[in-house]
């Protein structure tokens, strides 16, 4: 939807319509004025000048804006003529000798008020209505037979005096038009609110005009009729309020400038399309005295008074007494219903709270229990019969937490309206104390929000402590299986590595010690192809004496006499070092971790080391260590040409990927391989340390 802002012209015009009215109002103070009458710098000119204004206010309205245009279109017509009627009356009726009447400026004002009424029904027609309720729309039936009443009461002595022998039959006419139509626009008011359309800030306003207006002309009825009426009094500033009123609601809310979604698209709802209820009773007695108050006025003040108006009256209190009786007995049939449904309300919660197996306890904002529910009475060893009115928090809690409660607990609560912990609950019978999650909060009304009392809940968790300590006791005994298995291979790679080195690297050099004697001792007798076989048997056993070395290197980790970091750079230059692949290695906090731990990490991150030096085309790796409470992380970030989604690399001799996952996993911990930031490949080892089962629990 679009929104049409008050453009720059309709606020000039708004201003000079406010400030000419406050100038006019302040020239209708008694005093201010050098002499009654008709003052033309004033009552002539100021006002013709601010009856333009206005007019042109309310026709900028259909004008720039398609909302409700028909009903602002009408308006704008009426104030036109309004207009036209007091210019004609100060510039050619008022100069005439005798004034005519009726004159021109009569007609003009009687279609001002035709229009007027048009518009009033339009807005009727048209406007959405709203889910209403009996006691309004008797509301409206009493308001509109008030106001009716009332009117023809205060018209009927006014037209007998306006009837006089001699008087014209336009002027009769003329003097009937105004009083109907005042009395016609105020029961559409009353009806349009007993219709319940929906009633915007304009429509108020607009509203407020007319009724304005038509008390104006009632009061210059009755002041003409006792012949004391004339210009430039506090009456005359307040037909400007009308008028202006009228002139001015089309403008009185931006939000009412805003267009409605096309015919058939869902409008957004607000506050103006909810349903009305009726006012309280207190409207309707005030609607009914004033009813009152008018039957005896025309009975006191009128010799003959109006028959009808009579009526009008009478009805109108009769029909407020029948609204008064309906208000009542509604208004009984409400209370019941809300007692039985409050009553309801209570059974349930009692339901809910008598059935649940926490500990559920109401306190006094000074902290003395008010109720407490059978399962806080079992797990705290209190009876069933026992009276729980009085104790204080402090029974509930063991000695080693009383402290905490006083300084931590009790002043959250209070500040923050909740507070939760994990503490014990006092056995009364001195069984050993209950663990518990705890959650105490304030308890606010929820009409007035003010604090009455406190709350709190807590849950036994007994159960949940065991199965964290079964969980702990099942990472102790992990971590010491882990502990045993690595120390088991790695006892098995040193025997094993002994045993090469003793036997086979041991026979193999003096194997290669005896082929180089043999080729001194034979240099002279052996032909070309004899020496270079010799050499190519020499060359076989230095590899296979180097292959050997490798595996024993291979077999043995650093790890388990020294540092992880340590560890880390002798596998770095020993891996990198030959194929000048350069290399840093980065370590924190890192100097204390168990073997078993030690060894997983050294392994899995030489393996990634031996994979960068073989595949990856680098240039240089990072390799970085850190560790907290929780466990150790190992990162070997490489610049070459990074890994393919989905590669795993294992091959017989090699842990490859899934190998290192594999050995990743049997420790607790896990294994992430992927691009690094700026490329390359990043693998990231995380290993939990012993500890790392009972916090995780925790």
């Amino acid at each position: 939807m679009s929104v049409v802002r008050r453009p720059l012209a309709v606020r000039v015009l708004i201003t000079g319509v406010v400030l000419v009215g406050v100038v006019f109002a302040v020239t209708t103070v008694p005093g201010v004025r050098s002499r009654p009458g008709f003052w033309v710098p004033v009552d002539g000119w100021l006002q013709g000048t601010a009856y333009v204004l206005m007019a042109a206010l309310v026709v900028l309205r259909p004008l720039l804006v398609r909302r409700d245009r028909l009903l602002w279109g009408l308006v704008a017509a009426a104030m036109t003529a309004r207009s036209i009627a007091f210019l004609l009356f100060f510039s050619v009726v008022r100069t005439q000798q005798p004034i005519p009447y009726p004159s021109v400026s009569d007609g003009f004002w009687i279609t001002s008020a035709l229009l007027l009424l048009v518009a009033l029904a339009s807005r009727a027609r048209h406007g959405r209505a709203l889910a209403l309720s009996r006691l309004l729309l008797l509301d409206g039936l009493v308001g509109a037979l008030a106001a009716a009443g009332l009117a023809l009461a205060v018209v009927v002595p006014v037209l007998r005096a306006a009837d006089a022998p001699g008087t014209p039959p336009a002027a009769v006419g003329v003097n009937l038009a105004y009083p109907l139509l005042d009395v016609v626009a105020l029961v559409l008011v009353a009806a349009l609110v007993a219709a319940g359309c929906r009633a915007e800030r304009p429509d108020l306003v607009l509203l407020s005009g007319i009724v304005v207006s038509a008390a104006v002309d009632v009061t210059y009825l009755l002041m003409v009729n006792e012949g004391v009426w004339r210009p430039g009094t506090p009456v005359s500033a307040l037909a400007y309020v009308g008028t202006a009123l009228v002139c001015l609601a089309p403008w009185s809310s931006a939000a009412a400038l805003q267009e409605r979604p096309e015919p058939g698209a869902a409008e957004e709802p607000d506050q103006l399309t909810r349903s009305i209820t009726a006012p309280g009773i207190a409207w309707t007695a005030a609607l009914a005295v004033f009813s009152l108050v008018g039957l005896l006025v025309v009975g006191l003040v009128d010799d003959r008074p109006s028959a009808v108006a009579q009526v009008l009256l009478t009805s109108a209190v009769v029909v407020a007494m029948g609204r008064g009786l309906l208000t009542l007995r509604e208004d009984q049939q409400e209370t019941d219903t809300m007692l039985g449904s409050s009553a309801l309300e209570r059974q349930r919660f009692a339901a809910l709270v008598e059935a649940s197996d926490d500990f559920i306890a109401i306190a006094g904002l000074d902290g003395r229990l008010l109720y407490l529910n059978p399962a806080g009475r079992e797990l705290t060893g209190i009876s069933a019969d026992a009276d729980v009115r009085g104790m204080g928090y402090e029974a509930f809690r063991p000695d080693e937490e009383l402290e905490r409660t006083r300084s931590v607990a009790m002043p959250q609560l209070r500040s923050s309206g909740h507070f939760e912990s994990r503490t014990w609950l006092r056995h009364q019978a001195g069984r050993p104390p209950v663990p518990v999650l705890s959650h105490s909060f304030v308890m606010r009304s929820p009409a007035t929000g003010t604090a009455f009392a406190l709350g709190s809940i807590q849950r036994d968790v007994t159960d949940m402590d065991q199965a964290e300590q079964r969980l702990q006791q099942l990472a102790d005994e992990r971590q010491e299986l882990l502990t045993r298995l690595v120390e088991v291979q790695d006892d098995e790679r040193a025997r094993i590595a002994a045993d090469v080195h003793d036997d086979s690297v041991q026979a193999l050099a003096a194997v290669q010690l005896r082929l180089g004697l043999l080729e001194r001792q034979l240099a002279e007798l052996l032909d070309d192809d004899q020496r270079r076989s010799l050499e190519t048997v020499q060359e076989t056993v230095a590899g296979a004496t180097g292959r050997l070395r490798h595996l024993l290197f291979d077999l043995e980790s650093p790890a388990r006499r020294t540092d992880l970091v340590t560890a880390l750079e002798e596998a770095a230059s020993y891996v990198l070092g030959e194929v000048g692949v350069g290399w840093t290695v980065d370590g924190h906090g890192a100097t204390s971790l168990p073997e078993a731990t030690r060894v997983t990490a050294y392994r899995v991150a030489k393996e990634a080391l031996v994979n960068v030096r073989k595949h990856a085309e680098a240039s240089h790796v990072h390799v970085e260590v850190r560790t907290d409470e929780h466990g150790v992380a190992v990162s070997v970030l490489d610049d070459g040409r990074g890994i393919a989604p989905g590669h795993d690399e294992s091959r017989p001799g090699h842990l490859g990927l899934a190998g290192m996952r594999d050995r990743a996993t049997v420790a607790g911990g896990d294994l992430e391989v992927g691009a690094g930031p700026e490329g390359g490949t990043r693998l990231r080892l995380w290993l939990p340390l012993p500890s790392t089962g009972e916090v995780l629990a925790q």
